[in-house]
Formats: structure tokens, C-alpha cells, sequence
């Protein structure tokens, strides 16, 4: 994903187990994950060793709606989420969709995931 970066193979196994925050986006179709939502769940986003998105996307896998317009972190979002420890899972069904957000997060997480 990114230039000389490391594939998932090359992270050892104990670098995907830890606590986990879930932050519920399912209201947002469409829209952008505002970095108040974040600042809202700060304490728990910091005292977590991941953080997911839930978005409700799921309902919509195997349709064409599935590629419709879903949430996404913003970019001041993202930049915001950066600055955490926790590793993040991005909340879109291809990193390659707001592609600016996920290159925040993996060149300063090196961690962030799509989900």
C-alpha cells in the first residue's frame, strides 16, 4: 500500500491483539465521520489498542449499494485520529476511497487497516 512499506505478513501476529473501541458511525451514510465524533470517545480511543468503525455497511455487502457513498473519516478526522496510539480500521470497503485519509493514518500509525 505504501512505497517500501511492510506487508501484513511481515508484522508479527502479536501486532493484531489488544482491546478494541467500537465507534458507532451507522447514522452517517454518506457522510463524513466529523473529528467531533472522535473527540467525543477520546478517552476511550486513547485508553484502547484499536479502534473500529462501525458503519452498518455490512447490510449492503454483495449489492451495489455496497460502493454507494459511505461514511469516511474527514480529513480533519483523520489527521486528529493520527495522533493516537491505538491502530485504526478504516471505515470504507476499499482504502483506495479517500485515499489522502488512509495515507494519514498508515504513515503515522503504519498499522491502519481496512475492514
Amino acid at each position: 500500500m505504501l512505497r517500501d512499506g511492510k506487508t501484513l505478513d511481515q508484522f508479527s501476529a502479536d501486532k493484531y491483539v489488544g482491546t478494541a473501541y467500537v465507534l458507532d458511525c451507522s447514522d452517517l451514510a454518506g457522510k463524513e465521520i466529523p473529528k467531533a465524533r472522535l473527540q467525543l470517545h477520546a478517552s476511550e480511543i486513547e485508553a484502547a489498542d484499536f479502534l473500529l468503525f462501525y458503519t452498518g455497511w455490512e447490510k449492503y455487502w454483495g449489492s451495489e449499494q455496497y460502493f454507494s457513498p459511505f461514511p469516511v473519516l474527514s480529513l480533519e478526522a483523520a489527521e486528529y485520529l493520527a495522533a493516537f496510539r491505538s491502530r485504526a480500521s478504516a471505515p470504507t470497503p476499499s482504502p483506495s476511497t479517500r485515499w489522502t485519509r488512509w495515507t494519514i493514518l498508515c504513515t503515522r500509525s503504519c498499522s491502519a487497516q481496512a475492514l
